[in-house]
């Protein structure tokens, strides 16, 4: 439509169009002069679909972890990295703030790994023009160094008598 005004409208255009270049004439009494040529380019837009879902992680508290994504779509998606604490019942977009890092590329990074982010789960959101796809999600385990939290006390016995040491640790696992 408009194709005698100052703005040509293609609407609903096809594959077909693409390549097709566009030029106005502008016309008066005292001549015509045409514009400079515009090429259409149409691409054809696909949904994003994850092609390589992130994978379980288990670190030592204290280390690093990593979870990866890909997806495919036209054109390319933007990914959301997204949390959840309560076993996957509801999940939450992150931000890049310590310990994360990536929130919105295809490598999520969570480095300084707490013994509090053990069983979070953490998926992306791929993205585009065309719709979006979620991952799966993948789980965080953080193992714990043991630690000695009884130590054991001495003792005095006499010769021939049996005699007991105790210690109690905590760790994961």
């Amino acid at each position: 439509s408009g194709v005698t005004t100052a703005t040509l409208a293609v609407t609903g255009a096809t594959t077909g169009l693409s390549g097709a270049r566009y030029r106005a004439v502008a016309s008066s009494t005292a001549g015509n002069v045409p514009s400079n040529a515009a090429t259409l380019t149409v691409n054809v837009a696909t949904p994003p679909a994850i092609t390589t879902q992130p994978a379980n992680q288990t670190v030592t508290a204290g280390g690093n972890a990593s979870f990866s994504v890909a997806a495919s779509g036209a054109p390319a998606p933007t990914y959301q990295w997204q949390a959840s604490t309560d076993g996957g019942v509801t999940f939450a977009n992150l931000a890049d703030v310590a310990p994360y890092s990536g929130a919105t590329t295809t490598t999520l990074a969570i480095t300084g790994v707490t013994a509090g982010l053990t069983g979070n789960r953490y998926r992306a959101i791929a993205t585009n023009g065309s719709g979006s796809a979620t991952s799966s999600a993948a789980t965080l385990t953080v193992n714990v160094a043991p630690t000695i939290t009884t130590q054991p006390t001495n003792q005095t016995i006499v010769a021939g008598q049996n005699g007991s040491f105790t210690a109690t640790a905590t760790g994961t696992p």
